[in-house]
């Protein structure tokens, strides 16, 4: 639903969507897990792949992966060949749901990712419904995991995982509604926005 709601807000006469696409180039992704969704496995695809896992797996020059992956291969071709042409990107994030976490998560450990990321974080937790588990910050770690935030350590792209939680919300005091995740995909965009142009200056 964010992403209905950002799309919306992006294709709108809104003069705020059109200074953000005036300055950035948003590119939408639609949902890997379409098995999952399709056949009531969540998290696997029909071959048993969980396409929020083995990213660090997948090689791109061997089609078994494509065969099992195909998901997550498509995608990272897609994400790979886009940065091997020259194509910049400046913020990534990759969105999930979860019953009861609620964080923003990333493997980058330099100072000019970290800036952008946590730009964007303070604005989500300023301006938003986000309302993060405790400790209240942008999650790093140095491990490095199966998911798409494998990018970072394959191409140094800055990628982050966001967990958005389906239970109970206390920033809301109530469980979220199909009206906030419409509300919160324009403003999660001019989040993202903030930190890339952060980035910039």
């Amino acid at each position: 639903m964010w992403q209905k709601g950002a799309l919306r807000f992006a294709v709108s006469d809104a003069p705020e969507a059109k200074k953000l696409l005036a300055e950035n180039v948003c590119i939408f992704t639609p949902m890997v897990a379409v098995d999952g969704c399709a056949i009531g496995l969540p998290r696997f695809n029909v071959h048993g792949y969980d396409p929020n896992r083995h990213w660090d797996e997948v090689n791109l020059r061997d089609k078994r992966y494509l065969e099992m992956m195909p998901e997550v291969w498509y995608f990272k071709k897609a994400i790979l060949s886009y940065v091997a042409r020259g194509g910049r990107i400046d913020l990534m994030l990759n969105m999930h749901n979860t019953e009861t976490g609620e964080y923003v998560a990333t493997q980058a450990d330099d100072t000019e990712s970290l800036a952008k990321m946590n730009v964007m974080y303070d604005r989500l937790l300023t301006s938003t419904s986000f309302d993060p588990s405790a400790p209240q910050k942008l999650r790093t770690s140095e491990r490095a995991s199966g998911n798409t935030n494998w990018l970072y350590q394959e191409a140094r792209i800055p990628v982050m995982l966001m967990e958005q939680r389906i239970g109970f919300s206390t920033k809301l005091n109530r469980w979220p509604r199909v009206s906030d995740r419409l509300e919160f995909g324009p403003l999660l965009l001019q989040a993202m926005a903030a930190g890339a142009q952060a980035g910039a200056k």
